[in-house]
This record gives C-alpha cells, structure tokens and sequence, in this order.
C-alpha cells in the first residue's frame, strides 16, 4: 500500500473535512466513501460534533433508540419485588434463585423423573454423622435394608461405616455359600 505499491502514483490530494489541512490519500480509500479525514483525532471531533440528538441534544437515555430502559417498574419474577433493571431478577441472590429453579427437576431438561434422580442423589436423603452399629465417623456409606437399590425411602436407608457395610453383606454372601454348598 501507498509508497510500497508499484503501481502508486502519489494519491489523490484532499482536504480534512474537520480542519481544511491538505493531505493525500488512496483513491480505492476515497471510493470505499473512506479518506475523509487527515487523523484519527479529526475523526474523533468530527463525529463527537455532527453524530448528535434531533436538535444538537445527544442521544442518551430515553433519547437513544436503543435505551433498554428503567423508568418502567415492573416485579421480580423470585421475589415479586418491584424493580427498575434491565435484568430478569431484582439482585444477585434472587438470580441465583432463578439458577437454581431452572436447574433442578422439571426446570431442567434433562430432568427424567423422581426415582431416577433418587437413584443417584439417595445419600442426600439421610444425615451422615455416625455409623448406626458402631461410634466411628469414618468412611460411611449409606446401605439399604432391603437390598434394593431402587427402593430409596428413608426407613430403608441405614448409615454404616465402610467395616460395618462390609460384615453386613459378608454374611449375604456366606449364607448364600452355604445354601449353594448343599
């Protein structure tokens, strides 16, 4: 581009529409409806000055018509709470809400059912401080009475620790050894 182009013959001479000086130019610049102006900073105070308001007023707030606007209160879909942002929730902790809301159960769409969440999130159910058998705080884990996994009401859930869960399905096996062994 300019000097370093063989084919570049000086530009075209024009002046700076914000301060008249004398300058050259491309004419690809000129034809692209560019080179107008000698500096950024003409182009700066150029824009500043003519890119105002109907009547020299400027575009800001309600005059821009792009405002979002805040002068209309309406309520907080969490809290109900009358409020004047351009956002969904009136602060932070009722966004969070809102979060919460939609990602869990049937806010969420990979939400399936009850039980399937259940299945997973059962531990959740019951309090894990102290095994039920034994005083130990240690590795605790969450047994089922009844041995069915699917069944995950709290009268079936019983907190063990990692020992006691492992005597407890030790003797399953056992017997069935020796049911098997006659």
């Amino acid at each position: 581009m300019g000097h370093t182009n063989l084919e570049w013959n000086g530009g075209i001479s024009v002046a700076c529409v914000w301060c008249s000086v004398s300058f050259t130019t491309c004419p690809s610049k000129i034809k692209g409806g560019r080179g107008r102006f000698c500096s950024r900073i003409c182009a700066s105070k150029w824009k500043s000055a003519n890119y105002k308001g109907r009547k020299g007023k400027r575009l800001c707030g309600d005059a821009n018509p792009n405002w979002r606007g805040r002068s209309v209160l309406r309520p907080c879909i969490v809290c109900f709470q009358l409020f004047a942002k351009p956002t969904l929730t009136c602060s932070k902790e009722c966004g969070h809400k809102l979060q919460a809301i939609k990602i869990s159960k049937e806010g969420n769409g990979n939400w399936i059912s009850e039980s399937k969440w259940l299945e997973g999130n059962y531990r959740k159910l019951i309090v894990l401080d102290h095994c039920n058998r034994c005083p130990s705080k240690r590795k605790l884990l969450v047994h089922h009475r009844d041995r069915n996994r699917a069944n995950n009401a709290t009268t079936n859930l019983e907190v063990l620790c990692y020992s006691c869960h492992t005597i407890e399905h030790f003797n399953d096996h056992a017997i069935k050894d020796d049911l098997l062994s006659l």
